[in-house]
């Protein structure tokens, strides 16, 4: 996982250069609980602009598991969703998958002691999932990163190896005859295809385990105008994959035709990403996309490329009488992110995200008018 690390410290350096280029005025306000006080920056002042009030379209960001209660997880990395609303997490700290049902209730499906081993349930070993998708049949698909493999984990718990043969090289192939060398995201197609995203490339896995690679980062586009190093995956209503990363999304087809369609004006703009994490849909077309640079949720619109802040976002990092990236719950730009990662839509239209290590958002948008 060095890239994800070291992508953090880029994110952790650039913000110091920017928070201390913000000329806002300061203000002490006591911290609860901490007995110290801290400067933190006012809105409107300088060029650290104030957050919109929410408005009648606004969406509510709440704390599914992970409040003031923390659920019982390591260090969790993907998000899925069945038909009926089941949520599916991967815990990367404790090498296991867990369901999360609609009323919060956590529960281990798979997994739980590091190493591989297919099996049902507990009796199955993991090392390190970081993907999660859940096809239209119900079946789960996870990238299990230490293993270098896509492990498939029937309804019933059964955990088998679907593709890949444990070796950190990449190479097509069928089945356990292909390579994966640094797993990531993972979404499925209504054709029953897998896409993955394997160090910063897109490879399909094909419903009868054949493996291709479909999109590959130059590593020369320096500049980031060409495709790019890939973070996140969706699929559109159309049946398109998308890829988030650097400040970009991009759809493509089944035989990697790359179309951008959406780009970020400058860095930290309100409306633009900055390290976008990943990308989901809900089945009436609306496209969304976590950015763990801005911590906040964009909308896109799939025809235009508009990119428009919903919630979360803070400018210059600090929102009086809060500072830095917090997990908060509200209405639009009140709701706050600590750490954006993947993201999900369920079949209502709610969207899911991992944020931080133990903490999953959900966020509901009022009826149309």
């Amino acid at each position: 996982m060095a890239n994800k690390y070291l992508r953090a410290t880029v994110i952790a350096a650039f913000f110091g250069a920017f928070l201390a280029s913000c000329t806002a005025k300061t203000t002490a306000v006591s911290t609860p609980g901490a007995g110290n006080t801290t400067a933190v920056q006012v809105p409107g002042a300088g060029n650290c602009p104030s957050n919109p009030p929410p408005t009648a379209m606004s969406p509510t960001v709440t704390t599914v598991v992970g409040g003031s209660v923390p659920a019982a997880f390591g260090t969790l990395y993907g998000v899925a969703v069945n038909a009926s609303g089941t949520l599916y997490v991967t815990d990367g700290g404790k090498h296991q998958i867990a369901t999360i049902g609609p009323n919060g209730t956590v529960a281990v499906f798979a997994g739980g002691q590091k190493g591989y081993a297919d099996g049902v349930g507990a009796a199955a070993a993991f090392d390190t999932p970081m993907g999660i998708t859940v096809d239209d049949g119900g079946t789960v698909f996870v990238s299990d990163y230490g293993n270098h493999r896509i492990r498939r984990i029937l309804p019933d718990g059964t955990v088998s190896t679907f593709a890949g043969d444990g070796q950190a090289i990449m190479a097509d192939g069928k089945g356990t005859a292909a390579s994966f060398q640094q797993l990531g995201d993972l979404v499925a197609d209504h054709q029953g295809n897998l896409y993955v995203v394997d160090i910063g490339t897109v490879r399909k896995i094909a419903p009868d385990g054949t493996v291709t690679t479909v999109a590959a980062h130059d590593p020369a586009d320096v500049h980031g105008d060409g495709f790019p190093f890939v973070n996140g995956l969706g699929v559109d209503v159309a049946g398109n994959i998308l890829a988030v990363g650097r400040v970009s999304l991009y759809r493509f087809a089944s035989d990697g035709k790359q179309t951008l369609m959406a780009r970020s004006p400058a860095m930290m703009s309100k409306d633009g990403f900055y390290f976008p994490a990943d990308v989901a849909v809900t089945p009436d077309g609306r496209m969304y996309v976590s950015d763990n640079g801005t911590q906040s949720i964009h909308q896109v619109d799939p025809s235009s490329g508009t990119v428009t802040t919903i919630a979360g976002f803070q400018p210059c990092g600090c929102i009086a009488p809060r500072c830095g990236y917090q997990a908060i719950d509200g209405v639009g730009f009140q709701a706050g992110f600590a750490s954006l990662g993947n993201m999900v839509a369920d079949r209502a239209g709610n969207l899911f995200a991992v944020d931080g290590n133990a903490r999953i958002r959900k966020v509901t948008f009022p009826p149309k008018p």
